[in-house]
């Protein structure tokens, strides 16, 4: 797979794993991933994603592991990611992220940024 990641994805309302790792994915990942509900894993790392992690993306309330790592993503580490009562596994190594982590994130959970 290559290309930008679909925007009709929001429409598989029952997928609980999206694996997406090392496809030449480009630009944004799109803010229609909120509609996910069901969604327990995002392994989406070694592509040429870029821009900021959406907030909208804490909408995905089961989510037990977030791998973004090996992008080009940037900005900060949205404070919404907080929302995640599940969240185990937060790989985000390998971007262009800045600012500071929020101390809200990562009780539970693995971070590996």
């Amino acid at each position: 797979m290559h290309g930008e990641v679909p925007e009709d994805l929001g429409n598989l309302t029952s997928l609980e794993e999206l694996v997406i790792y090392s496809n030449n994915l480009t630009r944004r990942i799109s803010k229609p991933i909120s509609k996910l509900k069901k969604l327990r894993i995002i392994w989406a790392g070694l592509n040429a994603l870029s821009g900021p992690i959406p907030a909208e993306i804490s909408e995905c309330d089961s989510l037990e592991t977030l791998s973004l790592m090996q992008n080009q993503l940037e900005g900060s580490i949205p404070r919404e990611l907080q929302k995640f009562q599940n969240l185990t596994n937060l790989i985000l190594w390998q971007n262009s992220l800045s600012g500071e982590i929020p101390l809200e994130i990562g009780h539970n959970c693995l971070l590996c940024i």
